[in-house]
């Protein structure tokens, strides 16, 4: 049974990370608002240091336990880490014995040590994230025996992303004055996520017996649900690293997230090859896997060759894209379990077709950008005519969620919660649309020398009529019209 905590967006499973929960965010708000001293700062830094370092060594005796059959984790890769982080931790910990020891300088030796140390420290961090990477260079999925190995390892890299990022906060804080980070950046790591979130939607609409079969193939001992456990926790971990993404990373920094995503994706590739695309819903989830890997791939390499995307219409394009593909995946998923209900009723009923409805039409709004590099509204009448045409489609997705009675799902809690997710990302994709219409013309028109042919597109013109009241109900002010 799938368990997502949709709720927030997050396409990945809910108990991921448990026992930790990441301090980052609260600890730099603290920081800014005075509400936290320098010194008690590296305090709670060492005791994420310790958990990141009790996390290793917990992975590295799961792996080393004898009698582990099938275990590709590399327990001297993980020992390598262990001792990079033991020794970060021991410099914060000599850092605090040092403060305490002069009661009037506490502040000054602490605030000290976070503008002339962290550096190095977090260069240490990202050797050990190196290292742990290295340890799964083998790994694959369906070929594994055990879960735990896997799951701890990805909770040490959760904690060591927290570690890593509160100490690179903390000290552009005190060098800078300044934790705020560019739009370019925040945006970017959104990205990513939606990439990661439309696979782990995918993975749960693959059968059990299709994983089970393919585990049996290569000689594994996982069940379904903990495939699909694991290769969420991967995804999870592949979103994790975008918040390693600072425009003023250091190479060999931005070397080691590098190596550590593309690590990921090969164990997801394995994972792909090793699936019988014998279904649909299996030939799905390698779809959307691929496109998400190939976005989020030239994401990170923007961020490694430190040349993050600036054109706005590659990035509106890239954004659309991913609404549409993470909405497609939860649709998906949720079609996939009516149409399991439909095969054993033996006759459709309307939730199911609705819902099908519903995936048809997220899924003409993506095709209809694939191979689009950019949205130029403003220069192209062909691309004010595609934003006109995904603005029909999206909006007769949202009113076919609207009139689907959600206790007649089939797990009317997390179907529900799925779909009234999807609602909001058509919505802002279909905002965004419109934005972009009338940005290209602030008395926007679909001008008849386009050639544009509502019938072909197979657009009603009850639809363009739509667009045309949506426009006027967000502004008022603004004169619709045909040439």
């Amino acid at each position: 049974m799938l368990v997502v905590n949709v709720m927030h967006g997050r396409g990945t499973v809910s108990n991921y990370g448990s026992g930790y929960q990441p301090v980052c965010n609260r600890l730099i708000s603290e920081l800014q608002s005075e509400n936290c001293s320098y010194f008690s700062f590296l305090k709670s830094l060492l005791s994420v240091l310790e958990h990141a370092v009790e996390a290793t060594e917990k992975a590295q005796s799961i792996v080393g336990q004898s009698g582990r059959v099938g275990c590709r984790v590399d327990a001297q890769c993980l020992a390598t880490a262990q001792v990079r982080l033991h020794r970060v931790s021991e410099e914060v910990s000599t850092a605090i014995q040092t403060a305490t020891a002069s009661e009037n300088n506490e502040e000054e030796i602490s605030l000290n040590f976070l503008k002339q140390t962290c550096n190095a420290l977090i260069r240490q961090c990202f050797d050990a994230l190196y290292h742990i990477s290295n340890s799964r260079r083998r790994f694959n999925i369906l070929a594994e025996h055990y879960t735990d190995a896997f799951s701890s390892i990805s909770i040490t890299v959760l904690v060591l992303v927290d570690a890593i990022t509160l100490m690179r906060r903390a000290h552009t804080y005190v060098t800078t004055g300044n934790t705020v980070e560019s739009t370019t950046i925040t945006e970017t790591r959104h990205r990513i996520s939606r990439c990661m979130n439309a696979a782990c939607y995918a993975i749960h609409a693959v059968p059990g017996s299709t994983i089970r079969s393919s585990v049996d193939a290569l000689g594994g001992g996982c069940s379904a649900p903990e495939i699909r456990e694991m290769t969420c926790y991967l995804l999870k971990e592949a979103a994790l690293l975008s918040r390693l993404i600072h425009s003023r990373e250091e190479t060999v920094n931005r070397d080691c997230v590098s190596y550590a995503y593309f690590s990921l994706e090969n164990v997801l590739r394995r994972l792909l090859r090793g699936l019988a695309p014998s279904c649909t819903d299996t030939r799905f989830f390698a779809a959307v896997s691929q496109a998400a890997m190939v976005r989020a791939s030239e994401e990170y390499r923007c961020f490694i060759e430190g040349a993050l995307p600036s054109d706005d219409d590659v990035i509106r394009q890239h954004n659309l894209s991913l609404m549409l593909l993470e909405a497609s995946a939860m649709v998906y998923l949720v079609n996939a379990s009516c149409a399991a209900r439909v095969q054993i009723a033996g006759k459709p009923d309307r939730c199911a077709c609705s819902v099908l409805e519903t995936l048809d039409k997220v899924q003409q709004a993506l095709s209809a950008l694939k191979g689009r590099k950019k949205l130029c509204v403003a220069q192209s009448l062909g691309d004010a005519n595609l934003c006109s045409f995904i603005t029909g489609l999206v909006a007769d997705a949202r009113r076919l969620i609207d009139n689907i009675d959600m206790s007649a799902l089939p797990n009317p809690t997390l179907h529900g919660a799925l779909l009234n997710r999807t609602r909001k990302i058509l919505s802002a994709a279909g905002s965004l649309c419109i934005r972009l219409q009338c940005a290209g013309d602030p008395e926007y028109r679909i001008p008849e020398e386009s050639g544009f042919d509502s019938n072909a597109w197979n657009i009603p013109s009850s639809h363009l009529a739509a667009i045309s009241t949506i426009i006027s109900a967000i502004f008022p002010n603004l004169s619709l019209r045909r040439s």
